[in-house]
Order: C-alpha cells, then sequence, then structure tokens
C-alpha cells in the first residue's frame, strides 16, 4: 500500500468502493452531481467570506475619525464635498469656429 492510500480515511474509501460498483451512466451522474455540489458549496463559501469583508470596511469606514470628528454617515446631511460626486455638472457649449470668425478679427 503506497503513502498516499495510507493517509486515505475509511469515508473514502467506503465511498471509492461504492462509486466502482456503479454503472458507467451512473458514475458519470454522480460525477456531474458531485461537482456541481463542491462548486456550490465553494461559492456560498466564497459568498460569505466577502460578506463578511464588505462588513469590517463597512464597520472600519464608520468608524470614528482619530482627529475627533465623525464621518459623513453619522451626519443627517453629506458633505458638499460629496454631492459633487452625485451630480452631473453642466458644461458650457460653444459654437464651432467657422471661417467667418478668423477672418472679422
Amino acid at each position: 500500500m503506497s503513502e498516499k492510500e495510507q493517509k486515505r480515511s475509511a469515508a473514502y474509501e467506503k465511498a471509492w468502493s461504492a462509486f466502482q460498483e456503479l454503472g458507467v451512466e451512473e458514475r458519470a451522474a454522480f460525477l456531474v452531481e458531485a461537482t456541481a455540489a463542491t462548486l456550490g458549496h465553494g461559492l456560498e463559501k466564497a459568498g460569505r467570506s466577502l460578506a463578511h469583508a464588505l462588513e469590517d470596511l463597512f464597520r472600519a469606514a464608520e468608524a470614528p475619525c482619530g482627529d475627533g470628528e465623525s464621518k459623513e454617515s453619522e451626519t443627517s446631511e453629506p458633505k458638499a464635498s460629496a454631492k459633487k460626486t452625485t451630480r452631473k455638472r453642466a458644461t458650457k457649449k460653444t459654437p464651432p469656429k467657422t471661417s467667418e470668425d478668423d477672418t472679422a478679427s
């Protein structure tokens, strides 16, 4: 028995033995289902990790600053600089220069 085989658990050996007894179609179906389940569990775990990271980030953002001032989220109105980022600025539109404009000067 190789070192790799010695490290396998009893549950692994039991599952492998049962898998070997399946027919080709059942093996294929089992592998597809096992793969989908494994991917699903991995995505759930990644989602939970991301959620925890975002919660930590938001908590850190809501924590008071070291200089005694409070964050924007703690005030009733956002600061003027925050308002600027959410509004579109109106730009002054000037008509294009024509050859007549050059000759008039």
